[in-house]
């Protein structure tokens, strides 16, 4: 244990109404004895419910402790009677230090320990030549010319104070009198419980998510931007839902088939259409009889929602009555083709309500429609589902946030962009700094172990550097369908983590659109992960060459798929070729709190 000799608090007393008090601690660090502890305030309770509080306690070592009694103001006696300023006192000095020792005492033994006691009075406002003369307290009392010999003269007299008969200090008592009075409480929440509670508070809509559906309950045309975790996931469910509950179909399109399983299992039993925009358009040319309606090549994919629309829309009366689209920035000019048939109305209205984070859009060609827009716009500002210092980073990492509402993108060109310590794009001109309070968060990030960088010496080392982390979330309260495992290229890239192994910390790993990834351990890429969340995302295969394009946006969708702790995987020797992901992950503990060496904190400062 550290150590806790001297006087306690180190800088000023504890908040008091007694200005007596504050002499008297001023005395005590001024001339306490080498090796002893005192503590100011030190309050103590029974386990049967009793109370006490001691003016100062002075632990002195192999003897025993001191309880001192302070009280303020003129302190005479009359008649055998204790008086402060000229009023009687309930009970004399003294006999409350004692009632108090013997609480103390009480504690200890409770704890294993013990100590034997002496009593001291001081009366530093009241100046007197002569003391006191009732027995009890002639020896042992201070008056305010003799508080600075106070401490000698308890030296001198402890060998009266504690007796050769009297037993021993037993057990770890001075630091059980340090854990009584406490000197720091710094909360902890395991990874599990705090995810637990972050969830609870998550899955919750707040009064202006729950103000957009009131007061748009009869809006037709809809577009809602949002950045990663604002909530627009949650929204669009309840908002289809409220659609199916009047009366009208609907279908929920997306662009990935993780996302559309996953909104498929929540939205089970409501009757709502959901899946990607592709696959129903292959659906479509499927019950038009259209040949070649089936396919795995990107060839297919990419046209195939151009060919429903020339071939396979549905008939009268057939078409749904509102479409939902989350991820809408994803969509391309096919894609809207297909969406703008679909929910055009008779009247030039479209019945959409597409959700969108420009934030998140990887392919800087795609576009939404013009007549998306002309409709009602929403903007979501409230961040829900990253902590902040994994937000903090990501915005960091993807070069600033343009719009915090999610309704423009990164500012991160391709290529690899983040080398000559450039976060996403050209390099910020010298005048421009981080924000002091985005370093901060980072830095409580590092503190808290929401944010770890996990650097390997080699490549090779990935997969066994991954599934010990994996271990140790789930050794922290974590459920395998809590973590997930991304990948910065694509699941056909050779030497991906998505096929490195079949099980990572004794649990088998599975593909996002997998019918049990929702409690099972998922191993896939961020592409496929967007629009999802996990409470801890491990992000790793920087060394893939398919990972250095566009690597500021691929970073900022894997990051923000992490509600609670961010995990980077990276060997060092490409850790050291980035220098922003360098001075991030080069932010350290110590003695408690997070610092950054000089080179880190240069090149953070030289970021936008």
């Amino acid at each position: 244990m550290a150590d806790i000799t001297g006087v306690w608090p180190r800088e000023r007393p504890r908040p008091h109404e007694s200005d007596g008090e504050a002499t008297v601690y001023e005395t005590l660090k001024e001339s306490l004895p080498a090796g002893w502890t005192v503590w100011h305030s030190l309050k103590v309770r029974t386990h049967d419910g009793h109370e006490g509080e001691g003016d100062f306690v002075i632990a002195v070592p192999r003897r025993g402790m001191i309880v001192v009694e302070v009280k303020d103001g003129l302190i005479s006696v009359r008649d055998g009677q204790w008086h402060q300023n000229g009023s009687l006192m309930k009970r004399p000095p003294r006999s409350q230090a004692l009632g108090y020792a013997k609480l103390l005492a009480a504690r200890l033994k409770d704890c294993g320990c013990g100590a034997p006691y002496a009593v001291a009075t001081v009366f530093p406002d009241t100046p007197s030549d002569n003391m006191p003369t009732q027995d009890d307290v002639r020896n042992m009392s201070f008056v305010a010319q003799g508080l600075p010999q106070m401490c000698d003269v308890l030296q001198r007299r402890l060998d009266s104070l504690f007796r050769a008969d009297i037993p021993p200090p037993t057990g770890r008592w001075i630091e059980t009198l340090h854990e009584f009075w406490g000197e720091t409480w710094l909360p902890r929440l395991s990874l599990g419980n705090r995810h637990e509670l972050n969830e609870e508070r998550r899955v919750q809509m707040d009064a202006a998510q729950r103000c957009l559906l009131d007061q748009t309950e009869k809006t037709r045309q809809a577009l809602i931007f949002g950045m990663a975790g604002s909530g627009k996931t949650m929204l669009a469910r309840e908002k289809a839902i409220h659609a199916t509950r009047e009366g009208r179909k609907v279908l929920f399109l997306c662009f990935t088939d993780p996302l559309a399983a996953s909104l498929s299992g929540m939205l089970s039993g409501h009757g709502i259409d959901v899946g990607t925009v592709r696959r129903y358009a292959a659906s479509l040319l499927q019950k038009a009889g259209v040949p070649d309606c089936r396919g795995d090549t990107p060839e297919f994919w990419n046209t195939v929602c151009e060919r429903a629309v020339a071939l396979g829309l549905p008939g009268a009366g057939q078409c749904p009555d509102m479409v939902v689209i989350d991820e809408a920035q994803d969509f391309d000019a096919g894609d809207w083709a297909l969406v703008e048939r679909l929910c055009r109305g008779d009247d030039g209205v479209f019945d959409c309500w597409a959700f969108c984070d420009m934030t998140q859009r990887y392919w800087s060609d795609r576009e939404l429609p013009a007549w998306l827009r002309r409709g009602m716009v929403f903007d979501l500002e409230t961040v829900y589902r990253c902590s902040p210092p994994i937000m903090a980073l990501a915005r960091l990492i993807g070069g600033g946030v343009p719009a915090t509402d999610g309704s423009l993108p990164l500012p991160a060109a391709t290529g690899d962009s983040m080398e000559s310590g450039s976060a996403g794009g050209d390099a910020a001109p010298e005048d421009t700094h981080m924000p002091e309070d985005a370093l901060e968060l980072i830095r409580e990030g590092v503190e808290t172990g929401a944010i770890q960088f996990i650097e390997t010496k080699a490549a090779s080392q990935i997969p066994k550097a991954v599934d010990t982390e994996v271990g140790k979330l789930l050794g922290s309260g974590l459920q395998p369908g809590d973590i997930a495992i991304l990948s910065l290229a694509g699941r056909g890239a050779q030497g991906s983590i998505t096929t490195a192994q079949k099980m990572f910390g004794g649990r088998s790993v599975l593909a996002a659109d997998n019918k049990n990834a929702a409690k099972g351990l998922v191993a896939d890429t961020y592409l496929r992960f967007k629009g999802l969340e996990r409470a801890a995302v491990i992000v790793t295969d920087f060394h893939l060459s398919a990972s250095k394009t566009n690597l500021p946006v691929r970073l900022f969708i894997a990051m923000t798929r992490a509600q609670d702790c961010l995990r980077i995987v990276i060997p060092t020797p490409i850790l050291n070729d980035h220098p922003l992901l360098r001075a991030v992950a080069s932010i350290r503990k110590t003695s408690g709190t997070s610092c950054l060496d000089l080179p880190a904190r240069e090149a953070l400062a030289s970021q936008s």
